[in-house]
């Protein structure tokens, strides 16, 4: 599906050339740096409604830094990656006491994908995620995700490059609304697509994800 979506735009490029770094197609940066404004829309757009199609869940993490005293990038990630990490863990008991319903002792497990960095970075990273896979935390307890975390090249990884586009709806739509002076215009743009993402984000059962597939933190500044 996101083969598709490049080839309307990049005819003559593979897949492998075209990227979906959603930050370089906003900016009009690389391999988008010929495109108009309207077109990188219409690519994001299309980019993000391959969601539309897919059977999946989105769990997803904002942290609000300027309601942060005295905070460190260490901090920001540890606090970040902790709050995922329980979302990921409620979604997987989530689905598996589904699943026992209908038939017993039949688990579904996890693994963990995450666009690689650099080796050291990589490093550190997957040694925070491996305490939290056997320690959890104190809301919940892991017991589904397994094994090491996967760090993969996202050129080559389609879903990988659909998540960045996400990530930065979701992240966009959401400084939007906390600013006063956001143009109304640009509102009204993320507000369309992060209608569509929503429907994707896990809920509770009258559909309100916030708390559940969408960490908002600190909460009572939200």
């Amino acid at each position: 599906m996101l083969k598709a979506v490049k080839k309307k735009y990049f005819l003559d490029n593979s897949e492998e050339d075209i990227e979906i770094h959603t930050t370089d197609l906003i900016s009009g940066k690389k391999a988008f740096k010929d495109l108009s404004v309207q077109i990188r829309l219409d690519l994001l757009n299309d980019v993000i409604g391959i969601l539309d199609g897919l059977d999946c869940t989105l769990n997803c993490v904002l942290i609000r830094k300027n309601f942060l005293n005295n905070w460190s990038s260490e901090d920001i990630d540890q606090r970040a990656f902790k709050l995922l990490f329980e979302r990921l863990c409620y979604a997987h008991n989530e689905l598996n006491s589904g699943l026992k319903i209908k038939h017993r002792d039949c688990p579904q497990y996890g693994l963990l994908f995450m666009d690689s960095i650099s080796p050291k970075v990589d490093n550190v990273l997957k040694v925070k995620i491996r305490n939290l896979m056997k320690t959890g935390t104190e809301y919940v307890k892991n017991q589904y995700i397994i094994e090491d975390m996967i760090f993969i090249d996202s050129r080559y990884r389609s879903l990988s490059q659909i998540i960045d586009a996400v990530a930065y709806c979701i992240r966009r739509y959401y400084r939007l609304k906390f600013r006063p002076d956001s143009d109304s215009r640009e509102i009204e743009t993320y507000t369309q697509l992060y209608q569509v993402i929503s429907k994707k984000i896990r809920s509770r059962s009258n559909g309100d994800g916030n708390g559940v597939g969408i960490k908002i933190y600190p909460k009572d500044k939200w």
